[in-house]
């Protein structure tokens, strides 16, 4: 479990709206070109600590020039990230490699809300205690991101032992929808697997987007650059 890891290396940072540093995605970048997924099977796995499904054949992101490999994705109750001070009932985090030094990791947030097609197809299937159950069913992986793909993004650590600061973490901005009845289902496997948050401790978070005119009205500001934003 997360008490593996060394506290000081918890990249789990808490800011307040004034320390985030704004800039657009280049068009290079612009999404949703930064994503190169398609369809894959999937073996789902309970390792006690999460569900996680691993996946097969090769997918990636394109960040900062350099190709990331999907390696696997798995999930959080509650969410490890927090905004306005407020965790989300659900994220997903998307593990991407380089090399074995330097990962990226996607996190996408849930809230309640319609029900969800990935979590509905797998309803039954997902191990209760460790165990593997291998899907015969291709899962789309574009189709569980959010349409909008501007992000929040800041250097961290992996949020499961050993904690290695080897991580380009980012946060889409959008959350994506589950049903209550999901969510609890979620909530119950997963076991309250979430790590505490830190604080920011000199990271700088930089927030991404592909749409500049976002940005010009005092408001629209105020929404998208919340008073408080917490992170892990």
């Amino acid at each position: 479990g997360s008490e593996m890891c060394i506290r000081d290396r918890w990249w789990s940072i808490s800011i307040t709206c004034k320390y985030i540093h704004q800039q657009y995605i280049d068009s290079l970048y612009t999404a949703p070109n930064w994503f190169y997924y398609g369809k894959s099977l999937t073996n789902i796995l309970n390792n006690g600590h999460t569900l996680q499904f691993n996946i097969e054949g090769y997918h990636s992101v394109k960040l900062s020039g350099k190709d990331y490999r999907l390696l696997q994705f798995h999930y959080h109750s509650l969410s490890e990230h927090m905004i306005d001070g407020e965790h989300m009932p659900l994220e997903d985090h998307f593990v991407h490699q380089h090399n074995k030094t330097d990962y990226a990791v996607i996190g996408i947030m849930y809230k309640e809300g319609k029900e969800n097609p990935l979590l509905k197809s797998n309803f039954d299937k997902f191990p209760i205690e460790k165990e593997v159950y291998k899907s015969y069913k291709p899962i789309d992986l574009l189709e569980i991101l959010p349409d909008n793909k501007i992000y929040y993004h800041y250097n961290g650590s992996l949020t499961t032992p050993p904690c290695n600061e080897v991580v380009n973490w980012y946060l889409l901005k959008d959350p994506i929808e589950a049903s209550k009845k999901q969510l609890d289902r979620m909530s119950q496997i997963l076991n309250n697997n979430h790590r505490p948050v830190q604080n920011l401790n000199g990271r700088r978070i930089s927030f991404y987007l592909d749409q500049p005119k976002l940005l010009t009205k005092t408001k629209t500001i105020n929404r998208l650059f919340p008073l408080g934003v917490y992170w892990s």
